[in-house]
This record gives C-alpha cells, sequence and structure tokens, in this order.
C-alpha cells in the first residue's frame, strides 16, 4: 500500500491544471499577477521594504541596498490622517523588491549608506 501525500494549494493546481508541471503553474500564476515579486514599480521607482512596509525610491536616483537608513514619511490610517505622530521617522531597508499591488509611498531622502562590509 502506498503512503499518502498531502498536497500543498500550490501542488493541487499544478496537478490538476498542468498535468503536475510546476514551472507551467508557476508561469500561468504569475501571467495571472498572483505573488509577483517586482524590484521596480510601473514608473521605473525601486520597490524596497522597510520593516513590513514597502516603499518606493526614485528611479533617477542611485539604487538603495539592504541596510541603507532612510527617512520615511509620516505614517497614515486608513482613513487618511496621520498616526502614531506626525514626524517623518528613519528606518532601514530590509529588503529590495517584494509583493506589489498598488501605489507605493515614495521614500523621503537617504539618510546613510551601509556599509559595505556590514554584514546585516
Amino acid at each position: 500500500m502506498k503512503a499518502r501525500i498531502p498536497y500543498s494549494k500550490f501542488d493541487a493546481y499544478a496537478a490538476l491544471n498542468h498535468d503536475g508541471d510546476k514551472r507551467a503553474a508557476a508561469q500561468a500564476l504569475h501571467n495571472q499577477g498572483f505573488g509577483v515579486l517586482r524590484g521596480r514599480d510601473i514608473n521605473g521607482n525601486q520597490i524596497v521594504r522597510c520593516g513590513r512596509y514597502s516603499y518606493t525610491w526614485p528611479a533617477d536616483q542611485e539604487p538603495l541596498t539592504v541596510g541603507d537608513t532612510v527617512e520615511l514619511p509620516p505614517p497614515v490610517s486608513p482613513d487618511g490622517r496621520e498616526a502614531f505622530g506626525d514626524q517623518p521617522r528613519r528606518a532601514k531597508v530590509t529588503h529590495l523588491g517584494t509583493h506589489y499591488s498598488g501605489p507605493l509611498v515614495e521614500v523621503m531622502r537617504l539618510v546613510e549608506r551601509a556599509s559595505p562590509h556590514d554584514p546585516t
């Protein structure tokens, strides 16, 4: 008797729609806009992540790198009001590119470049 192997949702999608071809399944989902990891927005601005939030950095500026410290605009609540104070805040770039689904807030300025020898 053969042991049963559980399928993930992706594995089931690949088996049911692409004869188990995971590459074809991934390409089909990508073409539909699912799980798209983009390094730039539609205007060519670099997409960066600081913690769990994503921002853009102008296309005409030298690209940011992981570990750079940037100044971000004050946070805004879902109703459009400034939240958690009205002062810009500093944060480190933690990822380059992210799952992108619409307009992003622009980074205000680069505060400090990461050291090329900094392992973080």
